[in-house]
């Protein structure tokens, strides 16, 4: 009798459990036909969509494989470094750069595991011999990490927009060069592009990653607003949105510096704005809070670029969005960073009539190209996130000439470019709306 009533509690349980899990669903469902936001349909591979389809199936995918979002300290390991001399895995401001020996103050706790290579991102091989026993090496992080842009033919002034900071160099020590490639997958470094932020749903006050309020990409163009693509954010209310700036991997908190976050108090988007076409695109967020800049070198100000380069520019995009171009709902945890040429309107306007866009197709002053390549481009969830070209002659100074707006068919075809807002023709209304807001039109001018 005890063990048919303990069953039959068990059962009960599990209907309660499937009918809130009914109740969920019937409520979403209601919920996405009475609201008055524009509803995704289903799509196929050709239509004009970047969008992210953020459902419970999507996970993020970290160093190649797919798992859930966890944020963890974790724990210390060996490992041989480049050179073939057995160390430790520590963060990389634990070891010092000229030594390549740890940094410790007589307090930290290594849990020895075997293995030959690093497996997180910001973990580097420190040797673990001639350890320096002075805490002085702690000196000012901010300090170091700016030391590393500077070049000899050009070095970053106060408050200047638009400087690349990869004071990490995460992935050099693994790929032996400026970038770690995972197939056609290309990550930034740390501090790469100081500008981008990730959109997100104000559902709750934690700060955990949530891929299910994740809405895509952004540029802080002065310390109380940020640029995106008027699609993101068209239909909502700004006291839905925050944005997060300083974000790079999005499954660890073990970055040097925090990300911050910022609630939005208005929206504003161009009054031409177009969706079935997405002409002017464009749309800014004004903060209730201005970024914080002091003492985060990871945080930046994005220049706006006046004037196309010419095309066959080399320039880069990056995002969160689906870096595995055969399953769309994957997307990266590490920020991505993708090369791609600029191409110029009139070839661009070409290539798209032999898409399914027909001969009639013409791309509107207010968008651009780029790319074009097989297995490089932006897709699904990078929408919103900058095109950036190099200025000045060191490569470490970018502006924004671009935002990811939408593609024709799969991702990363050959001979279909990515369609991208064309930014500098949208330059006067950007100034036009910081000047009505009462901001400062200077903090994005190179």
């Amino acid at each position: 009798m005890r063990y048919t009533i303990l069953v039959i509690a068990v059962l009960s349980t599990l209907m309660v459990l499937g009918a809130c899990q009914s109740d969920d669903e019937m409520a979403a469902m209601l919920q996405a036909i009475t609201s008055n936001e524009p509803q995704q349909k289903t799509t196929t591979d050709e239509e004009l969509n970047l969008d992210p389809v953020l459902d419970q199936t999507d996970t993020f995918s970290s160093q190649g494989s797919t798992s859930e979002i966890t944020r963890s300290k974790g724990t210390i390991s060996e490992c041989i470094n480049q050179e073939g001399q057995r160390g430790v895995c520590v963060y990389y401001y634990l070891c010092d750069q000229e030594s390549k020996t740890i940094i410790e103050d007589g307090r930290t706790l290594i849990d020895v595991r075997s293995g030959e290579y690093c497996q997180k991102f910001l973990e580097i091989c420190c040797l673990r011999s001639q350890v320096l026993e002075e805490p002085a090496k702690y000196e000012s992080k901010q300090t170091k990490l700016v030391e590393k842009v500077v070049r000899s033919d050009e070095k970053p002034k106060a408050n200047e927009c638009g400087w690349s900071n990869p004071g990490v160099n995460v992935f050099t020590p693994r790929s032996g060069g400026e970038r770690i490639t995972d197939g056609e997958k290309i990550y930034a470094d740390f501090g790469d592009f100081p500008w981008i932020v990730a959109l997100l749903k104000r559902k709750q006050a934690e700060e955990e990653w949530e891929k299910s309020n994740y809405i895509g990409g952004g540029s802080l163009i002065h310390p109380s607003v940020v640029m995106t693509t008027a699609h993101k954010v068209a239909g909502r209310k700004p006291e839905d949105l925050k944005i997060r700036a300083g974000e790079w991997d999005t499954t660890s908190l073990d970055e040097e510096y925090e990300h911050q976050e910022r609630t939005v108090s208005k929206i504003v988007i161009h009054r031409d704005y177009f969706r079935p076409s997405l002409y002017n695109d464009i749309a800014l967020l004004f903060l209730e809070e201005p970024v914080n800049l002091t003492y985060a070198p990871h945080i930046g100000i994005g220049c706006l670029g006046k004037q196309m380069p010419s095309a066959n520019t080399n320039c880069f995009s990056m995002g969160w969005g689906a870096d595995n171009f055969n399953n769309k709902s994957v997307f990266a945890a590490v920020l991505k960073k993708v090369k791609l040429p600029l191409v110029e309107h009139s070839r661009c306007e070409e290539m798209l009539q032999k898409t399914r866009l027909g001969r009639i197709f013409r791309l509107h002053a207010s968008l651009t190209c780029a790319g074009g390549q097989a297995g490089i481009d932006t897709c699904k969830g990078d929408g919103g996130s900058p095109l950036v070209c190099p200025i000045g002659v060191g490569g470490t100074r970018f502006a924004i000439f671009g935002m990811v707006a939408y593609g024709v068919g799969k991702c990363g075809q050959t001979d279909i470019p990515g369609v991208y807002v064309n930014v500098p023709d949208l330059y006067d209304w950007v100034e036009q709306q910081l000047y009505t807001q009462g901001y400062d039109t200077q903090s994005y001018v190179y």
